[in-house]
């Protein structure tokens, strides 16, 4: 007798309901695994505050081998994550001074800032905790700390929007509510800078 496939429709009274409240899918992983798998992890976020986490593994299997299913299959996705979410960004710097950002194993157009932002992102970048009274300092574009705190929002805002990250990907951490003194770069953020004006010297 053939089993019938057994779905997860929780909290959903259908397939179809679950469609009708489906309000975007976010790709927050696709990578190629160790063995040779490819492993995706995908978020679906739903109307009313619900969201779903999908892990999947692509192997393919070559007939004959000796080898059997459960063998193959002895490593289970989510072993294969890095315990500790790092997300890689490549910053290329041309010939002409302009930089732009891309994130690795991530299809996206690359994403331009301007000079003063370009200097903001290096500084907090490069310096484990900088007071916004010191940026200002060593910057010497902000009149004050407000204009600086709000050059910092509008970078972390592009950056998380343009790549479809949450907030606890922005790139400047900081208490914006509370006005906190003390910024720093997101640690679970590593950037790799490609500078075109150093090689062609």
């Amino acid at each position: 007798m053939k089993r019938k496939k057994p779905e997860f429709i929780y909290p959903f009274k259908d397939k179809e309901h679950e469609e009708s409240c489906k309000f975007i899918d976010i790709r927050r992983m696709n990578m190629v695994s160790d063995r040779n798998s490819k492993v995706e992890l995908t978020e679906t976020v739903y109307t009313g505050g619900y969201r779903k986490v999908e892990l999947k593994e692509t192997i393919y299997i070559k007939k004959g081998n000796g080898q059997k299913l459960g063998e193959l299959l002895y490593l289970r996705p989510y072993d294969q994550m890095r315990i500790k979410k790092l997300i890689d960004f490549v910053v290329y710097i041309n010939k002409d001074g302009e930089m732009f950002l891309t994130r690795k194993d991530y299809a996206k157009e690359p994403l331009d800032f301007t000079p003063d932002q370009r200097a903001i992102i290096r500084l907090f970048y490069e310096r484990k905790n900088v007071t916004l009274e010191d940026a200002v300092s060593i910057l010497g574009t902000y009149k004050n700390t407000e204009s600086l705190r709000v050059t910092i929002r509008k970078i972390n805002r592009r950056v998380v929007g343009h790549f479809k990250l949450t907030e606890r990907d922005e790139f400047i951490k900081g208490d914006f509510d509370r006005k906190r003194k003390g910024y720093a770069f997101n640690p679970d953020i590593r950037l790799e800078f490609i500078d075109d004006r150093v090689l062609g010297e």
